[in-house]
């Protein structure tokens, strides 16, 4: 049977054994799902474009420590990874609150320090 028929279950098994080709399979499948659902929440293309790359990260972290757990489908998962991953991002951004100057001025010159 050719790799590119086989289901994202099998897929996922022969990545963890050490296909990459698998994987690259798997990230073409889900790669357009997995970026509208981060493009939908964050609504900028740079930074859902970064985010896409992250989830698949995670996904080779999460696949090569064993710790997948095959209970549902794949492309929940990755979706679901992709999904946390968007909050995530703007819970950082909360935390770290941006500074607009738009005159061209010394950010110093906007800053208080204690």
């Amino acid at each position: 049977m050719n790799i590119i028929q086989l289901s994202d279950s099998a897929l996922v098994s022969l990545y963890i054994a050490g296909n990459e080709q698998a994987f690259e399979l798997l990230v073409s499948r889900h790669k357009n799902k997995v970026y509208t659902t981060i493009l939908l929440i964050v609504k900028n293309t740079d930074t859902a474009e970064d985010l896409v790359q992250d989830t698949f990260i995670k996904a080779i972290h999460t696949m090569k420590s064993g710790r997948y757990n095959e209970e549902g489908k794949f492309s929940s998962w990755i979706c679901r990874i992709a999904h946390n991953l968007a909050i995530d991002y703007f819970r950082k951004e909360k935390r770290s609150p941006m500074i607009n100057i738009e005159d061209g001025s010394n950010i110093f010159n906007h800053l208080t320090f204690s």
